[in-house]
C-alpha cells in the first residue's frame, strides 16, 4: 500500500486520489471503507490490497485512516474476527501495519 503517492502528503488528495481525509470518505460507513481498501476502485486506479494483506489487516488500516480522519479513537471499531481488546489497540495495530508491512511510507515521507 503506497496511499501518499495518490491521496497527497496531508491526505487531503492528490494528482490521482482523492482526499481520505475529508467529508466524503468520512462519510462512508466502516465496511464500507474496508471494502474500498480490499477491493479497490475500479477504473479509478484504486488498487485493492485484499491479495496482499488479510481481512484483519485490512480492517487494521481502515482504523488507521480514521484515525487521521480525526475520529476519536474510542469510536474506532475493533477487526470483525473475534479478536479482543479496545479499539485503541486496534488503531495501533491498523498504524503499525501502515507503517510497517503496508510499506506505505517506504516511497513517500513520514507523517509527522
Amino acid at each position: 500500500a503506497r496511499c501518499l503517492g495518490c491521496h497527497g502528503m496531508d491526505w487531503g488528495g492528490g494528482r490521482y486520489g482523492p482526499s481520505i481525509t475529508g467529508p466524503e470518505t468520512r462519510a462512508l460507513p466502516d465496511a464500507a471503507l474496508r471494502g474500498l481498501i480490499g477491493r479497490g476502485r475500479r477504473n479509478s486506479g484504486m488498487p485493492g490490497f485484499r491479495r496482499d494483506v488479510d481481512l484483519r489487516a485490512i480492517a487494521l488500516l481502515a482504523g488507521h485512516v480514521r484515525r487521521l480522519q480525526g475520529v476519536p479513537e474510542a469510536d474506532i471499531p475493533p477487526p470483525d474476527d473475534g479478536a479482543t481488546g479496545a479499539p485503541r489497540a486496534a488503531v495501533v495495530r491498523g498504524e503499525a501495519l501502515f507503517r510497517g508491512k503496508g510499506r506505505c511510507p517506504d516511497c513517500h515521507s513520514e507523517l509527522n
